[in-house]
């Protein structure tokens, strides 16, 4: 701490140096006179000493500039403004101003200082990262938004604290859903814990892993807060929606989720107050395509609020042809990149069937290096303290689609859902040169053919800034 203090003072010492050194120097103005005054016909030297003994202000000529004018110093003490404003009063002068110092302007970004943003390589405004930074000069996003998380539910973490509305547990399985009972507007996740008593051969034995707060936390962690993670989108609502619990879900309450959280009606359920505009999935299965989620998907968007369904492609490393919903119609299929090179994650699904991609870590490794820091909990099984935990795969990925999306909302809220996807995909973010990404691999990219969505980016963000101006529907 000491030391740091230290190197405040200097840099302050320094400051009050130079602004007295600049004091010191003498004052610079430009001066241009009137065309129509008798002085103009004299050198650019003579005309100012002429000024100079007309208005009593001490000036020497330093040169001449384009359109007429002239740069001259003053000795003084007055400042420079009150020298300029009496230069200006004279008959015969067209304009007298300060001849300010400029500087480099730096970087048009918005620094955070939450306590793991550092850690967040992915905000960076680098080629394979999302460039978050770059796109909060525009918007920070808007509470009006709602995201959707369909997933595990949610821990009121410390570091989402405002950010969720009520939400609704989804899943109908007493047993899935480990909390006593079946459908319930409490989303709260009360833990997904498998023991070694209850394993099978498809349903291993594992800790609780409060999957639907860490996909939150990276949409919509409380930003600039001197705390915890930073969201994308400082401002967005989430709405998460459960359906994941032991040994994960069924298809069958994760459509009803989905057309739950787009205001749609389900059976035995309350209507939706908080209808979503984007929805995030974060699970899926090798099936291919199923029909009831094409149907849903369709349903959602026609009913209106919904603008994009937003899926993660999977962690399997095959072709996400194969799976079930991000393959559907209607669909957002996200794959992951790694954070530092832009290259396809060695876990993530590919292919033509991919629409954009984002950053996802290395590999599927606990480690700070290759994963992804988000919010978690330090329960094995039931909840306990909050905490923050590094994970990695396109459940990561796709949040960040999402929060893109949110944030594009912000700014042009009445955009429709074929705009918002024309809009992202014919304004990504270049592969970096040093990526092995393809389109055919790591997304389409709309009409730029050697380009794919690699992040969220500032470019989608100004272009939807253009596009606020589509007037609103009567």
């Amino acid at each position: 701490m000491q030391r740091h203090r230290v190197r405040v003072i200097a840099a302050a010492a320094l400051l009050a140096a130079a602004t007295a050194a600049h004091a010191d120097a003498p004052a610079r103005l430009i001066v241009k006179l009137k065309e129509t005054s008798a002085k103009s016909a004299l050198t650019p030297k003579a005309r100012i000493a002429k000024l100079a003994s007309d208005t009593g202000v001490s000036l020497t000529h330093v040169r001449s500039m384009a359109l007429g004018a002239d740069v001259v110093t003053v000795e003084e003490s007055a400042a420079a403004e009150e020298l300029a404003a009496r230069l200006a009063a004279d008959p015969d002068v067209d304009y007298a101003v300060v001849d300010h110092r400029v500087h480099a302007m730096q970087a048009a970004q918005v620094p955070v200082n939450d306590t793991y943003a550092q850690q967040q390589h992915y905000l960076a405004n680098t080629p394979a990262a999302i460039s978050a930074y770059d796109a909060w000069t525009i918007t920070h996003g808007s509470p009006n938004i709602v995201v959707a998380v369909i997933d595990s539910g949610y821990r009121p973490h410390a570091g989402m604290l405002g950010r969720f509305l009520p939400g609704y547990d989804m899943i109908s399985d007493a047993s899935v859903a480990n909390d006593g009972d079946g459908r319930d507007a409490d989303a709260q996740d009360p833990g997904d814990w498998v023991s070694a008593d209850e394993a099978t051969a498809d349903c291993p034995a594992h800790n609780s892993v409060w999957h639907g707060t860490s996909v939150a936390g990276i949409i919509a962690a409380n930003t600039n807060d001197h705390a915890w993670t930073a969201g994308i989108d400082w401002n967005a609502k989430i709405l998460p929606v459960r359906v994941l619990g032991k040994c994960g879900g069924f298809d069958s309450d994760v459509v009803d989720a989905i057309a739950w959280a787009a205001g749609l009606a389900v059976p035995g359920v309350p209507p939706n107050p908080t209808p979503a505009q984007v929805i995030n999935l974060i699970l899926g299965s090798s099936n291919g395509c199923e029909q009831p989620f094409t149907e849903v998907a369709a349903a959602a968007y026609a009913a209106g609020v919904t603008r994009a369904i937003v899926a993660a492609a999977g962690n399997d490393s095959h072709d996400v042809s194969n799976d079930s919903p991000a393959s559907c119609p209607g669909y957002y299929a996200i794959a992951s990149t790694t954070d530092v090179g832009g290259s396809l994650a060695s876990f993530s699904n590919f292919g033509t069937g991919v629409t954009l991609s984002a950053p996802g870590g290395a590999a599927k490794l606990r480690t700070a290096a290759d994963t992804m820091i988000v919010l978690g909990n330090s329960g094995t099984t039931v909840p306990d303290a909050d905490i923050v935990v590094n994970e990695g795969g396109t459940s990561f990925s796709a949040p960040m689609v999402s929060a893109t999306v949110s944030l594009m909302l912000s700014v042009a809220p009445y955009l429709t859902a074929d705009q918002v996807h024309g809009l992202i995909v014919s304004s990504v973010k270049p592969f970096p040169a040093y990526s092995n990404c393809t389109t055919d691999v790591c997304g389409a990219g709309g009409t730029r053919p050697s380009a794919s969505w690699v992040s969220i980016t500032v470019r989608p963000l100004r272009t939807a800034a253009r596009a606020a101006r589509i007037p609103s529907p009567t």
